[in-house]
């Protein structure tokens, strides 16, 4: 019985196969067409408040739903609230699954925004295999493209109040691998690009001392970090500001610590840094009484200051277990 069945449906696909794709591809393609995805939005927004446990608010404008080229969701004029970060808005916002996960039953696919901060940004996440440990881990592959950080500034300004004021584009390319109880530190590598940063005048306040001093503008033809992350710290193996042509250019590597509480955040430790850089005539006066203060600090004039063709070059080794403890300076 069962076999004449198998026989049958296999003579049905054999001879009617072209009307059945047919079927289902028109199936399909009614269902994008007047399905009423809007309708969706009041419910997405409530799954996620409740997931979230009412920690995350999302609301959008419009909701479509897409075959080709892959499989995925489309909102228009999102707003993300949070109680973690400040309210965060993008033009249009899309999800498409990985077929491979979504086969396997596991969580995986691209989130990808269009409008942040006048740029564009991609997050790639699915299950991974190289922390080697017992439990599971998630792999994220970041992309951040054309970022204006005059926008940026903005947000940050408006959002915590940081007096950050500059220009630029950022590019930065990332692949991380997470243990999410964040019991094993993360491992990775990043590549961060800034083009045409310009940083306008500013008041630099020395601490303690209960003075500030100006800091002239500043523009540097680009800032390259490339590095890695594992075992608790970030090792810059690459670390360029500016180029010949700027008046302050140089070089710095080495490595920034840091810690990991319950929840995954990330607090900076310290760091051991090998600086290289030469500053201009031109921008060595505009410093004046700044520059005054680091020849002073720990006899830096006398021992890592020297002579250069353009005006001086600076190279040393900074060193501290936090952040807020002064940095001990040594020879590279």
């Amino acid at each position: 019985m069962l076999g004449r069945t198998l026989e049958i449906l296999g003579n049905v696909f054999r001879f009617h196969k072209k009307k059945i794709v047919f079927f289902i591809f028109s199936f399909l393609l009614c269902f994008v067409l007047f399905f009423p995805f809007d309708d969706l939005s009041d419910f997405i927004t409530l799954q996620v408040s409740k997931i979230t446990q009412s920690n995350v608010y999302l609301q959008f404008d419009g909701l479509s739903f897409g075959l080709i080229p892959q499989l995925g969701i489309k909102m228009e004029n999102v707003v993300i609230e949070s109680l973690f970060a400040p309210t965060l808005s993008v033009k249009t916002l899309g999800f498409a699954p990985h077929l491979t996960s979504l086969i396997a039953g596991q969580l995986g696919g691209k989130l990808r925004a269009y409008g942040l901060f006048n740029g564009d940004a991609s997050l790639s996440f699915g299950p991974s295999r190289q922390l080697d440990i017992d439990g599971p881990e998630t792999g994220l592959e970041i992309q951040l493209e054309n970022i204006q950080l005059k926008e940026l500034s903005k947000f940050l300004k408006e959002s915590y109040q940081l007096p950050i004021s500059m220009s630029g584009e950022t590019q930065l390319n990332s692949n991380l691998y997470i243990d999410p109880s964040f019991k094993e530190s993360p491992k990775g590598d990043l590549r961060l690009s800034i083009k045409q940063l310009s940083i306008p005048s500013s008041n630099i306040a020395l601490g303690d001392f209960g003075m500030s001093m100006p800091f002239p503008a500043l523009k540097l033809s680009e800032v390259l970090i490339v590095g890695n992350i594992n075992d608790r710290k970030l090792f810059i193996k690459e670390g360029k500001i500016g180029d010949i042509k700027n008046d302050l250019h140089g070089e710095i590597t080495g490595d920034i610590f840091f810690d990991i509480q319950p929840g995954g955040k990330f607090i900076p430790a310290g760091y051991d840094l090998k600086i290289n850089l030469n500053v201009s005539e031109n921008l060595k006066r505009q410093l004046g009484t700044v520059l005054g203060f680091v020849d002073i600090y720990q006899n830096i004039g006398q021992r890592h200051k020297f002579d250069s063709l353009q005006g001086i070059r600076y190279s040393m080794r900074l060193t501290a277990r936090t952040m807020n403890t002064p940095p001990r300076v040594s020879a590279e």
